[in-house]
């Protein structure tokens, strides 16, 4: 979910891109096919106005031609009079010719249709309007046409052409010339369907770029006849056609091509599409053109409903994107808020911790309580795993009450809560504490059940207790464990258990090496009868260390069942003991008991009973002269297992000693289960047999109960002779210690017996 909500804005990305990309391809190639089709369309039309333009050409040469002939046939154009009325039948003949003219090669009029003194007319080469094309006409066998002009009388623009007249040796006699009306060309080119409205067609010379003929409607009709082509536009035209054809223009012109360029009008600079045909016969540009608009127009008129369908389209896949992401937000928020709270209380969990803290970068001073609910289990076992969910439910509810806004709750572990508080210091802690150890203890009514909880909350502050988040949690554990004791308290990380933090962190790092050092050796306190005859001794283990110098018992064995190396110590005692004991058997030539502590962490390993079979085996041991102590806690997690095994080492005739007995949680009928031999009264009765009433009753009543079960009796911490005396009255079997020895290495033990 949190890749597809990352990716999915992407993907809208991609389709929209490849959208774009059909779109831009779509819109080159509907350019391409309109641009080609006005080409082509422009081309055919350029084509056939070039085949009539020279075809009218071609008829209006063999009228001059005709007419030449007539008058140079018996010398008849030198008469006026009948020059005159033959030009005047064929202009009623050919009414699109406004005059005819007779020139002399001289540039003088011989005679002429217009009804005015020929003296006054100009010479035409000594105009200059007229001087380079009647030069042209003089060299040419061809029509040359002459810069159109204006006729004021006529009203109308007039293509004056030109050509020579020659007698029989090829002289010249004399240049034909007639005005052609411009109008009535049109009008000409209109009858046989050549123009098309929005077509334009231009003719304009070779030589120096004069334009003969322009569409009839035009705003710029006057400076297009009167001005030629600028050398700079027509190099600007030259340019365009190289880099379309990679030909020069004087190519093109040979080989009779249609071409068609996009440019911008030299008069309006408008841009328009031309198709250029070059009529090799009478040196003329033949151009038709088409504004660019028209096409630009079209071209968008067909493009803009694509652009409006495609942003529909795309507003519909905008839309349908956003609904997905809204819901992919909306479901990766229901997947966070699930991953951040716990299943059962919906208070945060330890992910959410994870994910709040920056472990290296802390910036805030706060103060971390850790919360456990003191002997929740017997809630499970007592009531069932249901009460348990509801309790805990509601637990997590009284203590969102207590949660300010910026205090951080989560459901640590099972019935162990953290509760983080900004900026407070100790005062406020403790005020914190108490509040919710006293909301917690009010009674909880599920049910038909009604009980209390107590609360152990262990606290530490950041900064005052370590430099990152991992440290304080670290310190407020510990804490925790100093309140469990108690139970239903606080307690702060102070300085002094911060020291057996750093004790029991120092004894965890010296215990993984003491047994390679040959650190940890055995001694053995005797056990006696009531006449003072040996009867056995107990293996006890010790630990002399280098930097540590003597660890008691108590402390380096509960570190080593916390860290996992009780097993592995467990086989060494067992080993060692076994050894030992049976070299003193050999040396003394005495037989006695070997009692040896068992661990509750040795129990749970899967391989016990074979471990200690293998050993005994092993070293020879025999059999029946072993004990093997447990204490009442063994029974706690798992009796089943435990009197299981304990049975089958029963059956192997090992003895089996219970420890301690009177300060744990065992029970008559658990007790009536047991395959005990021994019950071993703890030292904290036989202390104050001797002042306390109470302890005396104890101590008689745990006698017995071990006698009525068949089981030997054996009192340890003998210190008084006065105290051997009280048991031995009770009927105690055996006895153990400083007062008949203390604890004695492998060679004090020799001497002792």
């Amino acid at each position: 979910m949190v890749y597809m909500q990352s990716h999915i804005w992407k993907l809208f990305c991609i389709v929209m891109f490849v959208g774009l990309f059909i779109l831009g391809f779509f819109t080159y190639e509907l350019k391409n096919q309109i641009d080609s089709r006005y080409e082509l369309e422009q081309e055919n039309i350029a084509r056939v106005i070039s085949n009539s333009t020279n075809k009218m050409l071609s008829q209006y040469e063999v009228t001059l031609d005709v007419l030449g002939e007539y008058l140079i046939k018996d010398d008849t154009y030198k008469d006026i009079r009948k020059s005159k009325e033959m030009f005047k039948k064929l202009l009623k003949i050919n009414p699109s010719i406004a005059d005819f003219s007779l020139v002399n090669p001289n540039g003088r009029l011989y005679v002429t249709s217009i009804d005015k003194s020929i003296d006054k007319l100009p010479n035409l080469l000594e105009k200059k309007e007229t001087k380079n094309s009647f030069e042209q006409a003089l060299k040419s066998d061809i029509i040359v046409l002459g810069r159109t002009y204006f006729h004021k009388t006529l009203n109308t623009y007039i293509i004056p052409m030109r050509k020579v007249i020659r007698d029989k040796n090829l002289n010249i006699l004399a240049v034909m010339v007639a005005g052609i009306k411009v109008k009535d060309w049109h009008l000409l080119m209109k009858s046989n369907n050549i123009y098309i409205s929005k077509y334009k067609s231009f003719l304009f010379r070779d030589f120096d770029y004069y334009m003969q003929l322009i569409p009839s409607k035009n705003k710029h009709k006057k400076r297009y006849y009167s001005t030629n082509i600028p050398e700079k536009y027509v190099h600007y035209i030259k340019t365009l056609i190289r880099k379309k054809t990679n030909i020069q223009i004087n190519g093109i012109k040979s080989k009779g091509v249609i071409l068609t360029i996009k440019h911008k009008r030299f008069i309006d600079n408008q841009e328009v599409l031309s198709s250029i045909e070059y009529l090799k016969k009478y040196k003329l540009f033949s151009v038709v053109e088409i504004p660019y608009s028209i096409i630009k127009k079209e071209f968008y008129g067909r493009l803009i409903p694509v652009y409006i369908f495609f942003l529909l389209i795309g507003t519909f896949i905008f839309f349908l994107f956003f609904q997905l992401s809204k819901m992919v937000i909306k479901n990766r928020k229901k997947l966070e808020h699930q991953a951040e709270h716990d299943y059962l209380t919906n208070i945060n969990n330890r992910y959410y911790l994870s994910k709040k803290f920056d472990y290296s970068k802390l910036s805030k001073s706060f103060s971390l309580m850790i919360l456990n609910i003191d002997n929740f289990k017997n809630i499970n076992e007592n009531y069932g795993n249901k009460y348990g969910d509801m309790a805990l439910k509601e637990i997590g509810r009284r203590l969102y009450k207590i949660k300010k806004e910026d205090d951080i709750l989560v459901r640590y572990s099972g019935d162990e809560f953290l509760f983080i508080r900004y900026c407070s210091g100790k005062k406020e802690s403790v005020k914190l504490a108490q509040k919710i150890i006293e909301a917690l203890y009010s009674s909880y009514s599920i049910d038909l059940y009604k009980f209390s909880l107590g609360t152990s909350i262990g606290i530490a502050e950041y900064p005052n207790d370590g430099e990152n988040f991992e440290s304080i949690k670290k310190y407020a554990d510990i804490a925790l464990q100093e309140a469990k004791k108690k139970k239903n308290c606080y307690m702060f990380c102070d300085e002094k258990i911060k020291q057996k933090h750093l004790r029991y962190s120092l004894i965890e790092k010296e215990l993984k090496t003491a047994l390679q050092n040959n650190e940890i050796y055995m001694m053995y306190q005797p056990q006696v009868r009531s006449d003072g005859t040996l009867y056995g001794v107990e293996a006890l283990v010790r630990w002399q260390n280098e930097k540590l110098g003597f660890v008691p018992p108590d402390e380096f064995i509960s570190v080593a069942e916390q860290t996992g190396m009780m097993v592995k110590l467990g086989q060494y005692i067992i080993k060692t003991s076994l050894t030992e004991v049976n070299k003193i058997y050999k040396e003394t030539n005495k037989r006695f008991q070997l009692s040896i502590n068992i661990s509750v962490k040795q129990f749970e390993e899967i391989t016990c009973y074979e471990n200690l079979l293998n050993m005994i085996e092993h070293t020879g041991f025999d059999k029946s002269l072993l004990t093997l102590e447990v204490t009442e806690n063994l029974f706690i997690e798992d009796i089943e297992l435990v009197l299981n095994i304990l049975e089958n080492i029963r059956k192997q005739d090992i003895k089996i000693s219970l420890d301690d007995f009177g300060t744990g949680y065992s029970s008559l009928s658990l007790l009536k289960k047991l395959p005990i031999n021994e019950l071993k009264i703890d030292k904290s009765f036989i202390d104050d047999i001797e002042t306390n009433m109470d302890a005396m009753k104890m101590v008689e009543g745990i006698m017995l109960i071990g006698k009525q079960l068949n089981m030997t009796i054996l009192a340890e911490g003998i210190e008084k002779i006065e105290q051997k005396n009280i048991l031995d009255n009770y009927g105690c079997d055996l006895f153990q210690g400083y007062h008949f020895s203390k604890p004695l290495k492998k060679e004090a033990l020799l001497d002792f017996i």
